[in-house]
């Protein structure tokens, strides 16, 4: 744990460092006047979009919600990552014009055979999400392609093909969130 803290301190320390470079700071003005010369007019801060700001506060409130599921359910924090940014966008509010709705998108029918009461809410979402999908990684054997697959195109499809089922979407999904995962 100490490491960990440790490690998060320069995290906190590196960010600030970064800030510090990046905010302006007024100098003493020339009697020399160069007109091609710019300054920047705003802080680190300001330079992030509000989306990017308002993005960044969500993620970390939805960070400690996966790391949560993915240790109840036996994931990576990083593999739930992967699948909330190809499925959402880290948009809590998302729906898919199916019907798919929250973070990990899951289908009405998948959120109440989950006891999910409000599908926006992300711990409720995430949770069920990595149940699910945790489901599917263990009803193939850890394919995590086969589990992908199912959690995309419903396992019916999967074991009615034996494999990926040939769904261009389903197809795109998977390898999608694999280059996600993997990078």
């Amino acid at each position: 744990m100490i490491g960990v803290i440790r490690t998060i301190t320069e995290i906190k320390e590196r960010i600030a460092e970064i800030k510090h470079r990046f905010t302006y700071k007024p100098e003493q003005k020339s009697s020399v006047s160069n007109k091609h010369e710019t300054t920047p007019s705003s802080s680190f801060s300001d330079v992030l979009s509000s989306k990017q700001k308002t993005t960044a506060a969500l993620n970390s409130r939805i960070k400690p919600v996966i790391e949560a599921a993915a240790q109840k359910y036996n994931l990576t924090p990083e593999l739930l990552s992967s699948i909330i940014k190809v499925e959402s966008n880290f948009d809590p509010n998302a729906k898919s014009p199916a019907g798919a709705r929250g973070l990990m998108q899951l289908m009405p029918e998948t959120s109440k055979s989950l006891g999910v009461k409000n599908s926006f809410d992300p711990a409720e979402n995430v949770m069920a999400g990595a149940k699910y999908f945790s489901s599917m990684l263990g009803k193939y054997n850890g394919d995590i392609k086969l589990a992908l697959s199912a959690y995309n195109a419903g396992p019916g499809r999967v074991d009615e093909r034996k494999g990926i089922p040939d769904i261009d979407e389903t197809k795109k999904y998977v390898e999608k969130v694999l280059k996600e995962y993997y990078g």
